[in-house]
């Protein structure tokens, strides 16, 4: 029921964003939006966590990351190709709503067919009220990712105002960059599961180097503009 929730939440906002009228409210249904992949994600990825038996960790996981980059591919290109032909944010926010109903239908009739996804888990370790070590590790990494993250958002709106992108075109470089991870995601999983940790250290160190790309390009030309006004 949690994730049904969560999903419900997180999958309506977006289009309710159509009927937005003013940015308080668009502000809330993109808090919601984050809000509901906040109560639904922890729970799907400890499903996952349950199919190792079934399939391989890894490529459970990159599996499921590969079909929701697809996703993150198709929905703006949808958009884009709205904005294009009608150039109404309103309208393409709008059209998503028909991909928050299939998603919310097919999440149903998964729940008829696995109404009860703990018994997926055959074998379990058994319970423990302290945690391990390798958990607080694993969580204080997280928590780093989290803090040195940049969202797409925040890449897209740096663009702009640099003239390198046209509000057009962040639909579509959106849609690139999410489509190297339906593959990316796909084959990385499954080589999680021969390399293991080293393959995970470099994907990270990767990951963190991108920031700097983005948003010290064209740096020393500033810089030198701002020394010769001084």
């Amino acid at each position: 029921m949690l994730i049904v929730i969560g999903y419900a939440i997180n999958m309506l906002a977006v289009p309710a964003l159509a009927l937005a009228g003013s940015w308080p409210v668009a502000g809330v249904l993109m808090a919601a939006e984050r809000t509901g992949r906040a109560i639904r994600r922890p729970i799907v990825q400890s499903m996952l966590a349950h199919a190792h038996e079934d399939v391989v960790g890894g490529l459970a996981f990159g599996i499921n990351e590969s079909l929701d980059a697809l996703g993150a591919t198709v929905g703006p290109l949808v958009v884009a190709a709205v904005l294009w032909t009608r150039g109404s944010y309103r309208a393409a926010l709008g059209t998503l709503l028909i991909s928050a109903l299939l998603c919310l239908g097919m999440l149903i009739f998964t729940r008829r067919q696995y109404p009860h996804p703990e018994t997926l888990e055959r074998s379990t370790a058994g319970s423990s009220r302290s945690l391990p070590v390798s958990y607080w590790l694993y969580l204080a990494g997280g928590a780093l990712i989290g803090f040195g993250f940049v969202d797409f958002s925040l890449i897209a709106f740096h663009l702009q105002q640099h003239g390198v992108l046209d509000t057009g075109m962040v639909p579509a470089v959106y849609a690139i960059a999410m489509g190297t991870g339906v593959f990316g995601n796909f084959v990385l999983g499954g080589l999680y599961d021969r390399i293991g940790l080293p393959l995970l250290a470099t994907t990270f160190a990767v990951g963190a180097a991108f920031p700097p790309m983005v948003f010290l390009g064209g740096a020393n030309g500033r810089l030198r503009a701002w020394r010769s006004g001084v």
